[in-house]
Order: structure tokens, then C-alpha cells, then sequence
């Protein structure tokens, strides 16, 4: 779990600061990631990419509200941000990240915690979301905890 989403943000990073796809695609590799993962993080970037320039590119900063912060750290909020600003999230699952994590604790949430529960909003389900783009074949050998 954890893997694929330091995968989607060592990609979206690296192609942002203008990193060629097959530097990108050797590094990938030699850090022990498999071909198939690989494919799957670029296309999901391909994917959610095209749908955020079509709606204009440009986001505004989601503030939390005092009660918010009260329940996710600084840690986990400035990865969100961060998983925002490289097009990874968009704004209606920034909104269900937020709402979970509210109604899934009665502490601060942090940065592990958080990871898990955008891993579940990009990569299962949901009864309105489009298909997966993961089989449950495939999420099987990820490293999910």
C-alpha cells in the first residue's frame, strides 16, 4: 500500500521537474519495483492528469477547519497537500480522505494511518467511483498492512 503511493509521488515528482520517463522507468526498477507496478502508477497518473487539466489545472488550497486539525497531524496533512499539488488526489477525494479519517479516530491521525486511507480512496470502490484500477489479483501481491 504504502509502496504504491511512494511510487505515484517519486513519478509525479520526478516528471514535474522534467525527469524523462525512461530515467524515471530505470530508477523505478532498481529500486525493486516490478514492471507491472510501475505500469500501473503511470498510467493512474495519465488517467487522473488529463481529468484535472480538463477541468482547468488550477486548485485552491484546502484549509482545515480547527476541529480537522485537531485530528490530523501536520505530518499527514502536508502529504496530502503534497499528493494534491502533484494531481495524485483531486479535490472530491481530498473531501472523502478528510471525512474518513474525522469519522475513523478519536486522536490524531498520522502519516501511516493517513496513507492507508488514501490508499483505499484511490484504489477500491466505491458505490458512485469509477472501476478500480486495481484487480483484486493485483492488490494481493502489493504490500498491504
Amino acid at each position: 500500500m504504502q509502496d504504491m503511493l511512494d511510487l505515484l509521488t517519486f513519478i509525479a515528482e520526478n516528471m514535474g521537474k522534467g525527469e524523462g520517463i525512461e530515467r524515471i522507468r530505470e530508477v523505478i526498477l532498481e529500486k525493486g519495483y516490478t514492471e507491472k507496478e510501475m505500469n500501473l502508477a503511470l498510467n493512474y497518473l495519465l488517467l487522473t492528469s488529463g481529468a484535472q487539466r480538463e477541468k482547468g489545472g488550477w486548485h485552491k488550497t484546502r484549509v482545515l477547519h480547527p476541529i480537522e486539525s485537531a485530528f490530523i497531524s501536520p505530518e499527514a496533512y502536508g502529504y496530502l497537500l503534497k499528493l494534491r499539488a502533484l494531481g495524485i488526489v483531486n479535490g472530491i477525494q481530498l473531501e472523502r480522505i478528510i471525512e474518513e479519517v474525522l469519522m475513523d479516530t478519536e486522536r490524531i491521525v498520522t502519516l501511516d494511518e493517513l496513507k492507508k486511507v488514501v490508499y483505499r480512496t484511490l484504489f477500491r470502490v466505491q458505490e458512485t467511483d469509477d472501476p478500480s484500477l486495481l484487480s483484486e489479483e493485483d492488490e494481493e501481491k502489493l504490500s498491504i498492512h
